[in-house]
């Protein structure tokens, strides 16, 4: 922490911070202008000398205050993505790593170290951790773990109906595309279509479907969240069969977390649909973050 002498103006344009480890002065950070607090922060260090050195200033430079802090990382979960062939992604914080487990476990320090992308082309349950580099490192935060369940890759499907869009911001493609960031919008900035909306989907291929998956929007707005919904397969995209009826998501417009429908028994279909038969205010807008179906 470093503090200009305020009274006598900010002059400080630009300057450096060198830590002495072990004899050997070396670079910790740098800035530009200090004025009534500056906070810079750097890698922990074991020090026995620091210096600041005043690389640019107006007239002689002041300095009033200065302080040394450890503050321990703070630690959050690892994000998980996954392309369209299925291979997983996982990053955490910079200066952690990330352990995972495939059978649902929590994951422990003795589980397998992230290092490469993780094959998942038919889907499963990975669960991930974030820990710190260094063994026995103190850290702030809760447990820094996440959970997604995937379904199969879909590196194949395509959208082959949708009812309602807003423009290329609401694109039903955004529901496929294992991105939780992004999500498709029914219409509703020039007019509002009425429900009940609905996506369609084709696997490119025939397989035995064990459930379904639905991740609502994950940014500030709770816009077309869907509390309500349908799911249906079909063989050729004409001739549908309910899997699942007035299916309830509870308290999902608070939790935000993915939603897993599994099915009592099996079926094998090519295509599915997702309708939405009531959302989130109850008007007539629905979104969708991530569909899928599970196969495992």
């Amino acid at each position: 922490m470093l503090r200009e002498h305020i009274a006598s103006g900010q002059r400080v344009e630009a300057f450096d911070v060198d830590v002495c480890e072990e004899g050997q002065w070396h670079s910790a950070a740098s800035g530009t202008v200090i004025g009534n607090k500056r906070l810079v922060r750097f890698a922990d260090a074991t020090v026995s000398k620091l210096r600041v050195r005043f690389t640019q200033f107006r007239v002689r430079p002041t300095l009033a205050e200065m302080g040394l802090y450890l503050a321990p990382p703070l630690l959050s979960a690892p994000t998980v993505t996954r392309d369209g062939n299925g291979m997983v992604t996982l990053k955490g914080p910079e200066g952690t790593c990330a352990r995972y487990t495939l059978d649902g476990s929590e994951p422990t320090s003795g589980s397998p170290l992230y290092a490469d992308p993780i094959p998942m082309p038919s889907g499963g349950v990975i669960v991930a951790q974030t820990f710190p580099l260094t063994s026995g490192s103190h850290f702030f935060g809760g447990t820094p773990t996440v959970r997604v369940e995937f379904g199969l890759a879909k590196g194949k499907w395509k959208i082959v109906e949708c009812d309602s869009q807003d423009g290329l911001e609401g694109d039903p493609r955004k529901a496929i595309d294992d991105d939780p960031s992004t999500f498709w919008h029914s219409r509703y900035r020039d007019r509002v279509d009425p429900m009940p909306h609905r996506i369609s989907v084709d696997l490119g291929e025939t397989v035995t479907i064990r459930g379904f998956t639905y991740t609502p929007r994950q940014d500030q707005w709770d816009g077309g969240i869907i509390t309500r919904a349908r799911f249906e397969v079909s063989q050729d995209g004409k001739d549908w069969t309910v899997a699942a009826d007035n299916v309830n998501f509870d308290n999902i417009v608070n939790s935000r977390q993915q939603q897993v429908v599994r099915l009592r028994a099996s079926m094998t279909a090519r295509y599915f649909r997702l309708t939405a038969l009531r959302t989130v205010n109850d008007n007539n807008l629905a979104s969708a973050a991530e569909v899928s179906v599970l196969v495992k």
